[in-house]
């Protein structure tokens, strides 16, 4: 069974800006009778109506978590998505306030792209960021996502809030340490999980 872990990009503070619009809303509704122009409040009310609408849409976006891949999901997100396989790296970065920095890193599998790079011995490919998004949730919310790769719940708490950390789960290798203040959570997949 395909498990998910939905992570929010907005706050939810930022949909309580639609009170006052729907409040005004109603009082332009209340007194449209009262008005004498020759439009009288339509003009209001449909572009009250136009945000109402708009808000909520555009500050819709997910980061979603499975098993197999992250991905960003919203009408006006990146809507980025990256497979995870084997040897790739999920980088969480615990920011203040419940900041969540997520970002992959992996190698694409492709051939170089030049014929010298073949030959070449000491040629080996580096790891590029194949996703980079911001999430709100802190650190229950990493270790959630520990938890969903096969990490025990108590592993996971204390995974994500220690300095130094490092342990081997067979299907990943997690380890924690401190930059710059922040606390980062590294995931390295040794196979690819199904």
């Amino acid at each position: 069974m395909r498990k998910h872990i939905f992570l929010p990009l907005s706050r939810f503070w930022v949909y309580l800006f639609e009170l006052p619009l729907i409040a005004l809303l109603i009082v332009s509704i209340r007194f449209h009778s009262r008005v004498d122009a020759l439009f009288k409040l339509f003009p209001l009310e449909i572009a009250l109506g136009a945000v109402i609408v708009f808000l909520p849409l555009y500050f819709f976006r997910v980061t979603i978590f499975s098993t197999d891949e992250v991905r960003e999901i919203g009408l006006f997100s990146s809507r980025d998505r990256a497979i995870i396989n084997k040897d790739k790296t999920l980088l969480l970065t615990l920011g203040t306030r419940g900041r969540l920095r997520v970002e992959l890193f992996g190698q694409s599998g492709e051939e170089p792209a030049f014929p010298w790079q073949k030959n070449d011995a000491a040629y080996r490919p580096t790891d590029y960021c194949m996703l980079r998004s911001r999430a709100y949730g802190g650190r229950r919310a990493a270790a959630r996502i520990l938890a969903l790769y096969g990490v025990p719940k108590d592993e996971a708490r204390e995974a994500a809030s220690l300095d130094g950390y490092r342990k081997d789960f067979g299907i990943i290798t997690v380890s924690g340490e401190k930059k710059e203040g922040a606390q980062q959570l590294r995931i390295r997949f040794n196979e690819t999980v199904l």
